[in-house]
């Protein structure tokens, strides 16, 4: 697919997902909030600017060769799992908050540690 063809795709995502986003803001429309008909707002929302975040990386080739996002995607599925167990046993404290980033980044790094012996073992 053509770099001109993947920016008309991009841009038509885009003006999806803000429109929505604004009918979304009418007060009218938002009094549905927590409703079913409030979610089928929320797909093309999500869905438009979902796909838009995945095309991102071909449109903008620094975006594959950057380091920082690279330990971001190799580690984020660890990451999810570690920080989905501890944050409800958090409070809102900086000190808590401190302690919850310290373990958070410790068990990730133990985790995806865990998850490359096991992939490597297999391989």
């Amino acid at each position: 697919m053509s770099e001109r063809k993947l920016y008309q795709i991009s841009g038509c995502l885009l003006a999806t997902g803000i429109t929505f986003l604004l009918i979304k803001e009418i007060p009218e429309v938002h009094n549905f909030k927590g409703t079913f008909i409030y979610n089928y707002l929320l797909l093309p929302i999500k869905l438009s600017l979902g796909i838009l975040m995945a095309l991102l990386p071909s449109l903008w080739k620094w975006m594959t060769k950057s380091s920082f996002l690279y330990l971001c995607g190799i580690s984020s599925l660890e990451m999810y799992l570690v920080h989905m167990t501890f944050v409800n046993s958090t409070s809102t404290s900086w000190q808590d908050i401190l302690t919850f980033i310290g373990i958070t980044t410790i068990g990730t790094w133990l985790f995806y540690q865990l998850n490359q012996r096991i992939i490597k073992k297999w391989i």
